[in-house]
């Protein structure tokens, strides 16, 4: 419970749980008590989106290709970006949330990579999906991806 001057409009309340859902009640007290509350309906805190889909990776003479599809849920709030990662390794790429695949640059000739690819929101960074299958990185393919 909180108690604000009468001319505050609005509230930030802190310390909720993300993905938790919750309603609000508001009352005016004058010199008679307490009046009638309103409510708001449930609202239900943004989370941290689930993990993209279908995630694949393969590679063609000179380049590496990672592939996905968005994820089912992207936790109530708009997603920031997409993170794809290369293991071994952990070298990590960002791309704007509207990309579904990448150009994968700057990986070693010969070496053999898995990806994955996480989403974020304004919550946070989701877990990362299931690893795509392992592929090779062209011989023809240098520290600049061409």
């Amino acid at each position: 419970s909180l108690a604000l001057e009468a001319t505050v409009t609005e509230v930030v309340v802190t310390g909720l749980t993300d993905g938790a859902s919750y309603a609000f009640g508001i009352a005016a007290h004058t010199l008679h008590g307490l009046g009638p509350s309103a409510r708001t309906g449930m609202v239900k805190l943004p989370y941290v989106p689930s993990s993209p889909l279908g995630v694949t990776a393969s590679a063609d003479a000179a380049s590496v290709w990672v592939r996905w599809a968005p994820p089912e849920d992207d936790g109530g709030s708009p997603l920031l970006a997409f993170h794809v990662t290369a293991l071994p390794g952990g070298e990590r790429r960002t791309v704007d949330p509207r990309v579904t695949s990448l150009e994968f640059t700057g990986l070693e000739a010969g070496a053999s990579h898995a990806f994955t690819v996480s989403a974020e929101n304004a919550v946070g960074e989701g877990v990362a999906s299931k690893p795509s299958e392992t592929i090779v990185v062209p011989s023809s393919v240098d520290g600049s991806g061409r």
